[in-house]
């Protein structure tokens, strides 16, 4: 009742000590509390409806309290409000989970319930489906063995054994390959499909044998296994592949002989030939018969020469084929090899002879006297006689204007020296023909008698 004005004021008494919001001398002035000092929006349940979901601890920025509108301790409890409010555990509640945890709930044994449902219930497990004996045998048919080799391999795989299924395949496609090697190598012929069929038996049986237990299983679960049509689906690749490869293969890899280019024609060198005789038969079959592309052969028997062609299947089935052979070999016994005995051999593509035809010295050898003249001279013909006759010949200026002139010069057992001239289909109609070669050949050395012969050398008439 006393006391001085002057004993209470701000000196005495600490502002935060009265009431116990601790309203300080910034929140007191002429005008009260006022909204300068306190956000209305902060008062009162609307905090609460304000505040979005999505805000971190109920908290918005939009209505976070000003920085010194409430003391620490009504922040923390405003931020421990709102978390109860939305479902974040308080300091409390996280006290009371730590001293009171909640007894564990009992699971049940995963072994015992797996085994109780695989025998009521059998799971189909496209995983687990192995091929069948038949899938790996159609698999082998169409694939070759690495392709069954690969089907074996699937299977142990999804049986868990992975480093045999390595094994099933490294041992299909080593099969393979020895098959390959063999096939190149030799020519299987007929038994090359009796032994396609022994692979594709053994296969089927080895299936049978390897996964007897497993099969057993999956036909008492009723879940067939992987049969011929996925098996045929998984050998297709395989079979592309190997038809791409003997089609881009090499031909030297592929055919005897060592292989020598000489332009558009390839030679295969065998047994006894050489490369002069190799590159001869290359310039006469590009020059002289107008050949292209083509794959030759040759190579030296007892007999003489051999030289292979490839030609085609409608060859082998023209039944006038063996004269045209037997011309052929003469050419190439007289322009190439100076009348050494030849034998054509009428090749597949495999440069296999599938047929020869021996030459029959029709034409003998071959003797050029000029530019684009020939004189083939066939054996029991002297040096001397030969070569009386090619002096005359290159020394007479009627003849030697003519060009293309193709003389024989032969000796037959009965009538002697002979001599003719080789003659076109056209030529051969040409009336007086015969006396036009007897008049050619009258002023010959060794004085021969004449004959006319086609353009083969075969002696068709004596010419008077």
């Amino acid at each position: 009742d006393s006391a001085h004005p002057r004993e209470i004021g701000p000196t005495d008494i600490d502002p935060r000590d009265i009431g116990p919001r601790g309203i300080g001398p910034r929140d007191i002035g002429p005008r009260g509390i006022g909204p300068r000092d306190v956000d209305p929006r902060d008062i009162g349940p609307q905090v609460d409806r304000r505040l979005p979901v999505d805000a971190d601890y109920g908290l918005s920025t939009r209505v976070r309290p000003r920085r010194n509108s409430f003391t620490r301790r009504k922040r923390f409890a405003l931020v421990k409000q709102t978390a109860g409010l939305y479902g974040f555990p308080t300091p409390k509640d996280k006290h009371a989970a730590i001293m009171n945890p909640p007894e564990p709930t009992p699971q049940p044994d995963v072994h015992i319930a797996a085994e109780s449902e695989q025998q009521t219930s059998p799971i189909r497990d496209p995983k687990r489906r192995i091929f069948s004996p038949e899938g790996v045998g159609a698999a082998t048919f169409v694939g070759t063995p690495i392709a069954g080799g690969l089907a074996l391999a699937i299977n142990d795989y999804r049986l868990g054994r992975t480093s045999r299924a390595v094994l099933w395949f490294v041992a299909g496609a080593a099969i393979t390959v020895a098959i390959l090697s063999l096939a190149i190598s030799i020519d299987l012929g007929p038994g090359g499909s009796a032994f396609g069929i022994v692979l594709v038996v053994a296969a089927v049986k080895l299936t049978k044998t390897a996964f007897r237990d497993e099969l057993a299983s999956l036909n008492a679960a009723e879940q067939p296994p992987l049969g011929a049509t996925y098996g045929a689906l998984l050998g297709l690749p395989f079979l592309a592949l190997l038809f791409a490869t003997l089609y881009f293969l090499p031909p030297q890899l592929t055919i005897e002989g060592e292989y020598t280019k000489y332009g558009p024609i390839g030679v295969f060198l065998r047994d006894g030939a050489t490369t002069e005789e190799a590159a001869q038969l290359a310039d006469f079959l590009t020059t002289g018969l107008s050949v292209g592309i083509a794959d030759t052969f040759i190579e030296r028997r007892e007999t003489g020469l051999v030289v292979g062609l490839v030609m085609l299947d409608e060859w082998f089935d023209d039944p006038d084929r063996a004269t045209g052979a037997g011309y052929l070999a003469d050419q190439l016994s007289a322009f190439v090899f100076n009348g050494e005995p030849l034998t054509f051999a009428a090749a597949n593509e495999r440069l296999e002879a599938q047929e020869e035809f021996p030459s029959q010295g029709r034409l003998g050898r071959l003797v050029r006297w000029g530019d684009d003249d020939q004189l083939f001279v066939r054996e029991g013909v002297t040096d001397e006689e030969e070569q009386a006759v090619i002096v005359y010949l290159g020394n007479n200026d009627d003849l030697a204007s003519t060009e293309g002139l193709v003389f024989g010069l032969h000796r037959s057992e009965d009538r002697g020296l002979r001599a003719c001239i080789f003659l076109t289909p056209q030529a051969l109609e040409t009336d007086g023909i015969d006396s036009i070669v007897a008049g050619a050949i009258a002023d010959l050395p060794g004085r021969p008698g004449a004959d006319v012969c086609d353009l083969h050398g075969v002696v068709l008439r004596e010419a008077k």
